[in-house]
């Protein structure tokens, strides 16, 4: 693998990647002497033939980055169909009417008896009506139905048939096929007791749970000793919705993996957002320059390169980009002479006494300002959607209130204590609308809350439920299947507490 693994450590010619690939591959599957497994059997041929073409349209193209080269090679095979040779011993042939009542087989399987599949709805279709197909001489929509009903007939005077439908579509209960209703009303009234099959039985009682007791949501209450003595602020807003996801991640320490071939999505869209305005701020902490919008709007290409995101991506992303950015440069300017200086991803903590020892509190603020006459405002950027006030209220949405109570005993570094600071949510959007201020009095409200819960917590008869208060209850969460949430809860994803 060493020559695949040099090739991808710079920008090379396509054709250049796609023959060491192949190279590569050769050496893992094919012996000395032997015909290659690559190129064996009708996918063999179709890949022989796919790397073939792709390497004659690589010759003239530029390089690229072999990043790029997975993604384009998969695209490609997707695209070619693979299909097995007839007549070579296929057990199962799935057919259209037509060519079944050509060909003769031990079982004949007639699936999808149903009213508008077998057969399907007469439509006349957008163009012509009824009388103008008579004009012209064209056949009613009906004639097809009867084909249909020829092509059944046929195939059911076969040796050994199968008559089968489902009795559910996508959840909705579906009507049988007129032919099979005759058949059924046929037997009925000749008296004739159609042979039942042991796995139809065999199945209904796979299929047939007895009712027993419901799964108890899980309520781990590990010692006390293993309880973590430190989380950020934006792990509290999950300890307050999902202390199981807290238990799973700092007690049994366990982690998610990422996606393989994950899409590009709002995290990585917010990091780089959230970047870029953090560089232009250091290099403007002032006055802001004419050509402002122009050069945001550069340190945001800079920072999607640097990311790799994809150009796709990146045509998506500019316009809601420069969007928002002319709002924010608006913002901005209409602080300006307010702010004396700003602080960014300023990290900051405290400690709170609790009955099991110090519990510290940190956190990573975004922005701080330094307001002119005394005081300052802790900014908070947001690029999907801002809490709801409801959420506030009840202590569920804490991260800025507690970045307001970290402030208030001097917890950031470098910063004197602010106990009356303005707290801020700015959602990078461009709506108009995007800039929210809380009351103040939140911030010493949230510390209270939490040294509250910290308390509760360091009693080892308090669990870590699953799924307290979810955010959006349609949405599973990072450790959902780990809690079972599906076996205890009546609607799969629930808020019931």
């Amino acid at each position: 693998m060493s020559p695949l693994e040099r090739a991808f450590a710079g920008d090379l010619p396509l054709s250049e990647l796609i023959a060491t690939h192949v190279a590569a591959a050769e050496r893992l599957a094919c012996k000395d002497g032997d015909e290659c497994p690559l190129w064996r059997g009708p996918d063999g041929e179709a890949a022989a033939n796919l790397i073939a073409e792709f390497r004659d349209s690589a010759r003239d193209l530029p390089d690229i980055a072999p990043g790029f080269f997975p993604a384009l090679l998969r695209a490609l095979a997707m695209a070619v169909p693979v299909r097995p040779r007839p007549g070579r011993g296929r057990a199962i042939a799935i057919l259209g009417p037509l060519e079944a009542r050509l060909q003769d087989y031990d079982l004949t399987i007639l699936g999808g008896l149903n009213e508008g599949i077998w057969p399907g709805g007469a439509d006349a279709g957008p163009w012509f009506s009824r009388p103008m197909r008579d004009v012209l001489g064209l056949p009613q929509p009906e004639r097809a139905v009867g084909l249909a009903a020829h092509d059944f007939a046929m195939l059911a005077g076969s040796g050994r048939v199968l008559l089968t439908r489902a009795l559910k579509s996508e959840g909705a209960p579906t009507i049988a096929s007129r032919w099979l209703q005759r058949l059924k009303q046929l037997t009925q009234g000749l008296n004739i007791v159609l042979p039942q099959s042991a796995c139809l039985s065999w199945a209904r009682t796979l299929a047939t749970v007895a009712p027993g007791p419901r799964l108890q949501r899980p309520a781990p209450t590990p010692p006390v000793a293993a309880r973590p003595r430190r989380l950020t602020v934006t792990e509290i807003e999950t300890w307050l919705r999902d202390p199981y996801a807290i238990y799973a991640k700092h007690i049994l320490k366990l982690r998610p993996l990422d996606p393989l071939d994950d899409a590009v999505g709002p995290l990585e869209r917010g990091s780089a957002f959230h970047r870029a305005l953090e560089i232009f701020i250091q290099r403007h902490p002032g006055a802001l320059p004419d050509n402002a919008l122009g050069e945001l709007a550069a340190i945001a290409e800079d920072i999607f390169a640097q990311a790799e995101i994809p150009h796709a991506q990146r045509a998506l992303w500019r316009p809601r980009f420069l969007n928002a950015a002319r709002w924010f440069l608006e913002w901005e300017r209409g602080r300006h002479g307010t702010v004396t200086a700003s602080h960014l991803e300023v990290r900051g903590g405290m400690t709170f006494r609790a009955p099991a020892g110090p519990f510290e509190l940190v956190c990573i603020a975004d922005r701080i300002d330094l307001l002119q006459g005394g005081g300052a405002a802790i900014v908070d950027y947001k690029t999907g959607s801002l809490p709801q006030k409801k959420w506030l209220n009840k202590f569920l949405a804490p991260q800025l209130p507690l970045e307001g109570a970290i402030l208030a005993v001097g917890g950031f570094k470098g910063l004197a204590a602010q106990t009356d600071a303005q707290l801020i949510y700015l959602r990078f959007s461009g709506r108009g609308d995007d800039d929210v201020v809380l009351d103040s009095a939140l911030a010493p409200d949230a510390a209270a809350r939490l040294a509250q819960r910290i308390a509760w917590f360091d009693e080892e008869p308090t669990p870590y439920l699953s799924r307290v208060a979810p955010q959006n209850a349609r949405i599973a969460g990072d450790y959902d299947h780990l809690a079972r949430v599906r076996e205890w809860s009546v609607s799969g994803w629930s808020d019931e507490t």
